[in-house]
């Protein structure tokens, strides 16, 4: 994995998975993209970015039918995380997003990010 530059005010620390191991990794050439977001060493988040069709299929494999919420996308409520499918308009295409999110360490990068907000209106 490759840790990527930080962004002004992220709390996260995003690494990038660029290997040929695991599903995602054997499918690179559909999924260009897999993004690892830890806070506090702690996994918060979990994003890829591909061909819609496929992260469509492999999301509703690993979660189920999921709530639809619109033609191009998907939503699944865990007790400790939820995720998301979306498709978007790309160039002359769809672009497939698929995203999973600790529900604990979200709330916990909110916290610290209106802790960091409120330190800094305090200044």
């Amino acid at each position: 994995m490759q840790l990527l530059p930080p962004l002004p005010g992220e709390l996260t620390r995003t690494y990038e998975y660029k290997r040929s191991e695991g599903w995602f990794g054997q499918h690179h050439q559909q999924v260009r993209s897999q993004l690892y977001y830890l806070l506090n060493g702690k996994l918060c988040r979990f994003m890829a970015l591909g061909d819609p069709t496929v992260l469509r299929l492999e999301a509703t494999y690993q979660f189920g039918p999921g709530q639809a919420q619109a033609k191009y996308r998907l939503l699944w409520e865990g007790s400790r995380a939820r995720a998301a499918y979306s498709g978007q308009a790309s160039g002359l295409g769809l672009e497939g997003q698929c995203d999973v999110l600790s529900t604990a360490l979200e709330a916990e990068q909110a916290a610290q990010a209106q802790a960091k907000l409120k330190a800094e209106k305090a200044q």
